[in-house]
């Protein structure tokens, strides 16, 4: 009813929405915030359920109006027949004006958020190929400085002083 009764508030309110999921550096502000950025992704799964994000959200919106709208449909499926008097309510015709822009907000927020997450999983998965494969080249230098040891010294294992 809220939503019906400011329609121009809320048409703004969606409009910024789209604006902030079209820049890739304001798109994190659709997520759950997240309180240390080196945490492990199965820990900020966990902790990220419990928080409500904008695109959470706007995901929640877009259902409540999706069984708003086929709801209406039912009815006027229905009531076809019927002949209604002209006194329409004003109500239904605001948020009939919301419907679509939900419905294209929360799609467009879906995807980028989508691809911000897909985004820093790669970048997550780079960084730790990255520290795995790092981790063995110490050992490979110390084997090879070993080895170097081994051979320089085998000339001199018999020889006397």
């Amino acid at each position: 009813l809220d939503m019906a009764r400011h329609v121009p508030l809320y048409r703004a309110l969606l409009e910024l929405l789209r604006a902030i999921s079209t820049y890739t550096a304001l798109v994190p502000l659709l997520l759950p915030l997240s309180g240390d950025p080196e945490q492990d992704e199965e820990e900020e799964d966990e902790e990220n359920e419990g928080q409500t994000s904008v695109g959470m959200l706007l995901a929640k919106m877009k259902t409540c109006v999706d069984t708003y709208t086929n709801r209406l449909r039912s009815k006027k499926d229905k009531s076809k027949g019927v002949v209604k008097p002209d006194g329409s309510d004003p109500e239904p015709e605001g948020l009939t004006l919301l419907v679509p822009d939900i419905q294209r907000t929360a799609e467009i927020v879906h995807a980028a958020t989508t691809s911000l997450r897909q985004a820093n999983q790669e970048r997550k998965l780079v960084e730790s190929s990255k520290k795995v494969s790092s981790r063995p080249k110490p050992l490979s230098v110390l084997r090879s400085l070993e080895e170097k040891y081994v051979a320089a010294m085998k000339k001199l294992q018999f020889g006397e002083f």
